[in-house]
């Protein structure tokens, strides 16, 4: 181990430890991708084109039981490295013993709070780190057969920003439902659950949810032609023509198409 000393350090009062300063070499550091953000090409690029050893800074990792290094902070810096082809190059590190899984996840999070790390690495950390929200998101979207992911697929819901939304304003319940009317009418395909119809669609449910007759809801959206892609295109012609936010748009043209064709129960536009 680099260090069997564990102190109370006031910075780090969740965390509960403090960490040693060691040199590493970078061809010894590893990233857990659990919790850890994905290298951007980009940023890597230019670090490793502009590399300036006498700024690479301090690198923050985590000594596993298994000891293993793994980064916490600095993973573009370190592939920098790499890249140039310096896998000997010693790191200064601030390096962590015994911390958990869960405890990576929160230094992480708070070490990259300035840094605006993306919706997508925020969750998972979230999830690492076992944040209540992180958490029950991700329960609404398996109880669904969902996979919430950072790119959308068949299968996949990517619209991670929208479903926070909607369960801190709605709550619970209306994501939920959202997903399974979305699902009920279009299946588990990328156009049912693309952000601004899930966003419309839960609009639609905390307006109207003792209203709708579901069972002729959920046919009508299923048998109306062009499908969530039609219907997104709808609302963002109307959003060109007439401004306002698209998912109210796209609200409005569930609403429309569920009307379609009814004499009596005709639900207003919002």
């Amino acid at each position: 181990m680099v260090t069997d000393t564990l102190t109370q350090h006031g910075l780090f009062e969740s965390i509960g430890v403090s960490p040693t300063s060691f040199d590493i070499k970078a061809g010894d550091l590893e990233v857990d991708h659990r919790y850890q953000r994905d290298v951007k090409p980009t940023r890597l690029k230019q670090l490793a084109d502009a590399l300036d050893l006498d700024a690479i800074g301090e690198i923050t990792v985590s000594e596993r039981k298994d000891a293993s290094l793994v980064i916490i902070d600095g993973q573009h810096r370190v592939a920098a490295l790499k890249e140039r082809g310096l896998s000997d190059w010693p790191c200064s590190c601030r390096v962590y013993c015994g911390l958990t899984l869960r405890q990576e996840a929160l230094l992480f999070r708070k070490l990259n709070n300035t840094k605006k790390p993306s919706i997508w690495d925020e969750f998972k950390a979230g999830l690492v780190a076992k944040e209540p929200e992180a958490v029950r998101i991700n329960a609404i979207a398996r109880s669904k057969n969902l996979t919430v992911a950072r790119l959308p697929w068949d299968g996949k819901v990517a619209c991670i920003a929208t479903m926070r939304h909607i369960y801190r304003t709605m709550g619970e319940a209306a994501l939920g439902d959202a997903l399974g009317a979305c699902i009920a009418a279009w299946g588990r395909t990328t156009g049912a659950v693309e952000r601004y119809i899930v966003d419309g669609m839960a609009l639609v449910l905390d307006a109207y949810r003792t209203s709708l007759e579901w069972p002729i809801f959920i046919e009508k959206l299923a048998k109306a032609g062009g499908g969530p892609g039609r219907i997104l295109g709808r609302a963002r012609s109307a959003r060109d023509a007439h401004g306002g936010h698209v998912k109210v748009h796209v609200a409005n043209v569930i609403l429309a198409t569920y009307n379609k064709g009814r004499r009596i129960g005709k639900l207003d536009a919002l």
